[in-house]
């Protein structure tokens, strides 16, 4: 069997032929696609049996907003599809379902067993967190690079650390270091972490380990003298 999940008709888990029910087939008998599926952001992969609960906590995980789940659940989330995409299975919804009968025939794979057909939902915000004036979710503008999505958000707050803006990407969850040229995909996440302020202790600790290493010094030079 074959699990279909997101946006068909009828989601569920459907029987198969291996190596002879095509894709194409199992979309069908799941009632073909809604109006809102993302064809870009669709994906397949093959889940073993130790995957399972990491795919069921991933998909818990996808089903909450950013600003709802914890840090820790973001990270686990990367970990946890990092682990999953060893077993992608290379398919081009795009082509899938474009004009080119050559490129059709090449993405209609022949299914085997434990496959996830995952069909996301079109998404049209762009998420900003961090240290800025106004968090949240903002309107998709198909031109607009990070820097337009956080002056849009009210500004950098004073403690954002600017030089380190990372942009969580909705379509292969990676998190990458924000740059002038990195385009924004609608559903990517933009992160403004802060910086690194020092503690009184941190900063005591630092002075007293330099205090100590010149009063070594001192102490040594009036030795040998």
């Amino acid at each position: 069997t074959v699990i279909v999940r997101g946006e068909v008709e009828r989601p569920g888990e459907y029987p198969i032929l291996a190596d002879e029910t095509r894709l194409l087939d199992v979309i069908e008998l799941a009632g073909g696609l809604t109006d809102q599926a993302s064809l870009s952001g669709s994906r397949i992969w093959h889940v073993q049996s130790d995957q399972n609960l990491m795919a069921r906590e991933v998909e818990r995980l996808d089903s909450l907003h950013y600003q709802l789940i914890s840090r820790a659940e973001v990270n686990l989330i990367r970990d946890f599809r990092r682990t999953l995409r060893r077993d992608f299975i290379p398919v081009d919804f795009v082509e899938l379902f474009g004009d080119d009968e050559e490129e059709v025939e090449l993405n209609n794979i022949a299914l085997f067993d434990s496959l996830v057909i995952n069909i996301p939902k079109k998404v049209y915000h762009v998420l900003v967190i961090g240290a800025v004036e106004q968090p949240g979710y903002y309107d998709f503008q198909e031109d607009w690079k990070y820097k337009d999505y956080i002056k849009f958000a009210g500004g950098y707050l004073k403690e954002a650390d600017k030089r380190n803006v990372r942009i969580m990407t909705y379509e292969r969850s990676q998190f990458l270091l924000a740059r002038n040229g990195l385009k924004i995909q609608s559903g990517d996440a933009i992160y403004i972490p802060e910086k690194w302020l020092p503690t009184f202790w941190s900063t005591f600790r630092m002075y007293l380990g330099i205090f100590l290493q010149t009063a070594t010094i001192a102490i040594l030079i009036i030795t040998n003298t």
